[in-house]
């Protein structure tokens, strides 16, 4: 088990609460959407990082967490990319 029961407990209460966030924050706009679908994302895999991280007692070498949070990684590049403004000229 990568998370002990207590911090398995703060880790779903911390997803509620970010999943209840989300729902009454959301706009009508696409790059709202996708911030709060990585919001989502990234908030359990934080936790199960760090555990991993902790589970291997803080060694950055043998720490293989670093995974879980590049799954979340290409929503929240949509993000930045959907963010940006939109010039007219391209050249």
């Amino acid at each position: 088990m990568i998370l002990g029961p207590e911090l398995m407990v703060f880790a779903a209460l911390c997803c509620v609460i970010v999943g209840f966030y989300t729902i009454l924050k959301v706009e009508d706009k696409f790059e709202s959407w996708v911030f709060s679908l990585w919001l989502c994302l990234i908030t359990p895999l934080a936790f199960v990082s760090i555990g991993d991280l902790a589970g291997r007692s803080y060694a950055f070498a043998q720490w293989e967490g670093a995974n879980y949070l590049i799954v979340a990684t290409p929503v929240y590049l949509a993000y930045i990319c959907l963010s940006l403004p939109v010039t007219e000229k391209v050249c």
